[in-house]
């Protein structure tokens, strides 16, 4: 999870129905994002969001920002219980990270390169 709080200054979006839309939280208030690793942990029951950071023109905005994460070598895989026919995923921290500073998510959210679909049957 990442936990976000600012200085007051409006400055974060997240996608809604397929649009980015501005965060508008009260003063003082933790923002909580739920990860990526999350919506692996729980094969997709609890979704991660896709959120963004942005500089208001002729502002100082300041951010704290707090993550947390399994060492680089850890595998993030569905909880066992969790397991069904429809999805999962499966690769290490740092194969996370290497995806994502890569670039290459071409507006897709992270998970959507990782996701082992359901296959077909005829």
């Amino acid at each position: 999870m990442t936990i976000v709080t600012d200085n007051g200054i409006n400055g974060t979006q997240t996608v809604h129905n397929g649009k980015w839309v501005n965060l508008c939280p009260p003063s003082c208030a933790l923002m909580v994002n739920t990860c990526d690793q999350l919506e692996i942990l729980t094969n997709g029951k609890y979704k991660s969001n896709i959120h963004r950071g942005f500089q208001v023109a002729n502002t100082k905005r300041i951010s704290v920002v707090s993550t947390v994460g399994p060492s680089l070598d850890k595998i993030i895989v569905p909880a066992p219980e969790l397991l069904d026919e429809s999805h999962h995923y499966s690769l290490t921290m740092r194969e996370y990270y290497e995806l994502h500073q890569s670039g290459n998510s071409a507006g897709k959210a992270m998970l959507d390169h990782v996701r082992i679909a359901k296959k077909e049957t005829a």
